[in-house]
């Protein structure tokens, strides 16, 4: 299935669906190769699954960074 932005942006391809026990996660391979990306498999994170259309649609969520004081 085709991984697409909300505003229609490829995103790649869904490569397999993950479960290691606290729900499932979509792997998607980017479209520039890069390595893959996990996401949620929820309402809120792919709103869209549209199996004639062979695609899903796809609202990352915001990435968090740890911060110098979260390191240590």
């Amino acid at each position: 299935l085709a991984a697409m932005l909300e505003d229609g942006t490829r995103v790649g391809d869904v490569l397999n669906v993950l479960n290691f026990g606290a729900g499932d996660i979509l792997e998607v391979k980017p479209a520039q190769g890069d390595e893959t990306r996990l996401y949620p498999f929820t309402k809120a994170v792919v709103p869209v699954i549209d199996l004639a259309g062979k695609r899903v649609v796809i609202a990352p969520p915001q990435e968090s960074e740890a911060r110098e004081e979260d390191e240590a």
